[in-house]
């Protein structure tokens, strides 16, 4: 009987192309943290996923321990959050579980999500006239 390492790799899951970006395989690490940069609640999340669906699952995921004995608090007083995380969702959800709120609002004025105040940012006038004629 032979005592050599097996050179096999064990299997792992194909990759597919959603699976990669320019650059490769990536990840996003999501964190919610006190003042002081300690961690409460870490979430990792596939690197195309969007920042702003994953605040509820990082906010879910708080447990401080108390001193005593108790329930863990999961509530905090205050989320700050920069503004990729501005959505009518995500701010409903802080008003809903009674978390205040601030987060940067973007150039427009305007909540992410309406069309109206993304539409106009980089459009350039133009000053040539058309006019519509029905095809023939």
């Amino acid at each position: 009987m032979s005592l050599r390492r097996s050179t096999r790799r064990p299997s792992s899951p194909p990759i597919t192309d959603s699976d990669r970006s320019r650059g490769g395989l990536t990840s996003k690490i999501l964190l919610a943290v006190e003042q002081g940069q300690k961690p409460l609640s870490v979430v990792i999340t596939a690197g195309q996923r969007g920042d702003s669906p994953q605040l509820e699952p990082v906010l879910e995921a708080i447990r401080v321990p108390r001193l005593g004995l108790g329930r863990p608090r999961k509530r905090p007083d205050r989320v700050r959050a920069d503004k990729a995380y501005d959505s009518r969702s995500s701010r409903s959800y802080l008003r809903r579980r009674g978390i205040m709120a601030t987060i940067p609002v973007p150039p427009t004025g305007s909540v992410t999500g309406s069309s109206a105040g993304r539409a106009a940012v980089g459009r350039r006038s133009s000053t040539r006239t058309t006019t519509s004629r029905p095809c023939s």
